[in-house]
């Protein structure tokens, strides 16, 4: 498999509809940058569309429950430890991975899967047509200086 590199675009007509920022795509090393969508990383419009970006690996939590928090120390793509002396982001976050690799394993899919399930969980639709505004008279707030000058009789104790 060739090396490739990943990138986000943040001009495609995809990434506006949906509430994703940006669509990330990989390129062999050597090709030349074009999204999906078209937009050339080498062309003008492009520079300020196409970013590079950082691998970020799943590292899958340890598979000891006393351990919880933490992670294994395996990245999920290869199941073994980055190379010693390597700089490599790896997240127990799901979603914040961008690694394809890891992102085929079904450990990533599986704490995926948790996350969906705990967010909608979490998730309180508000319907907004049935909210009412009332307003307060300004005579029947009480004043900030009759607040102070309340505490301010206060005997000290």
């Amino acid at each position: 498999m060739a090396k490739q590199r990943l990138y986000k675009c943040y001009g495609c007509p995809e990434s506006e509809s949906s509430q994703a920022l940006g669509r990330d795509f990989a390129i062999n090393l050597g090709d030349e940058v074009v999204c999906p969508c078209g937009v050339k990383a080498n062309e003008a419009a492009g520079t300020k569309y196409i970013m590079p970006c950082r691998v970020v690996h799943f590292e899958p939590p340890h598979a000891n429950p006393r351990l919880g928090g933490t992670g294994c120390g395996k990245l999920a793509c290869t199941n073994e430890p980055p190379e010693a002396g390597r700089s490599v982001m790896r997240t127990g976050d799901p979603g914040a991975v961008n690694c394809p690799a890891c992102k085929a394993t079904e450990a990533w899919q599986h704490a995926k899967m948790r996350v969906d399930e705990a967010a909608a969980d979490c998730v309180e639709m508000v319907d907004l047509t049935k909210f009412v505004i009332n307003q307060v008279a300004a005579d029947a707030a009480p004043a900030a200086e009759s607040v102070t000058e309340s505490v301010a009789e206060q005997p000290a104790s």
